[in-house]
């Protein structure tokens, strides 16, 4: 009878070691930590960064102090709520960022919205306050980059995962119509400036936000070179749109000095006395 027990009592002692093992070794906290952080690589950090400036977004270091946790928390659960409540605070941040509002996430729930705070706030407080990020250097586009950009741009060159062209979905306008390309997805005339310049336009295309483009993305990421190529491309459209406008401001100047000298030599033929 008492072999009987020591040997229970050495299972039970047994189960209890490899259940505390599992716990010290792999703990829930470790997993929910992974969780959370790949929830906001996979969402987040294509707008916003902690610590590293601004991109489509503001930068997150310390808004879990500058902001109200409550109101937080609805914004992360419902941005677009949020906006069309007309709450100040959303609606001012929408100005801000030249019209970009954050979209609704999905899977984001009330206990996301928690664990992303703390996550942002643990974050927020990995650097010291005074401290700030040196600016990265950078690299000047090369070209190769600038060929390969408008080839990719426009469909003449392939992506290597077998995405669509952007002009398959994208148009760039002008003053005058589009110069080519769909009407599915919005405008990139001013894309560049839209989306904060190179790092912005850089984090979008690497992990774009929208509920149409993540899904095709996730199926066919674009490779870094791409995405370079892409970059540069984007910061040409401004300019052709303000080389277009000086073009047509231009021949309408010409064309109404040109119908008046005509205009004048009319009037002399026709009532030379007046």
């Amino acid at each position: 009878m008492k072999v009987i027990w020591f040997e229970q009592a050495n299972i039970a002692e047994l189960a209890l070691s490899m259940v505390l093992g599992l716990l010290i070794t792999n703990p829930p906290a470790a997993h929910a930590q992974q969780n959370v952080e790949a929830f906001y690589k996979q969402n987040c950090a294509a707008c916003h960064t902690i610590g590293g400036g601004k991109l489509l977004g503001p930068d997150l270091k310390g808004v879990t102090k500058k902001r109200d946790h409550e109101w937080l928390e609805k914004w992360l659960e419902n941005p677009e709520k949020m906006l069309n409540s007309g709450d100040t605070t959303a609606l001012k941040l929408k100005e801000e960022y030249n019209g970009i509002v954050m979209p609704n996430v999905p899977g984001m729930t009330p206990q996301m919205a928690e664990s992303l705070l703390n996550f942002i706030a643990a974050k927020s407080g990995e650097t010291s306050e005074g401290a700030q990020a040196s600016p990265a250097q950078e690299t000047p586009f090369t070209e190769q980059q600038v060929a390969e950009g408008k080839a990719l741009f426009v469909g003449r060159q392939k992506f290597q995962e077998g995405g669509a062209s952007c002009v398959a979905c994208h148009a760039v306008k002008s003053a005058g119509g589009a110069l080519g390309g769909g009407q599915l997805g919005p405008d990139l005339t001013l894309v560049y400036k839209r989306l904060n310049g190179r790092k912005g336009v850089e984090a979008w295309l690497s992990n774009p936000a929208s509920a149409t483009m993540k899904p095709v993305f996730n199926k066919h990421p674009l490779k870094p070179a791409e995405i370079d190529a892409l970059t540069f491309e984007a910061t040409t459209h401004e300019n052709k749109l303000h080389i277009y406008k000086s073009f047509m401001l231009r021949v309408g100047h010409d064309f109404r000095r040109l119908t008046g000298a005509y205009m004048n030599e009319l009037l002399k033929i026709f009532l030379p006395d007046s």
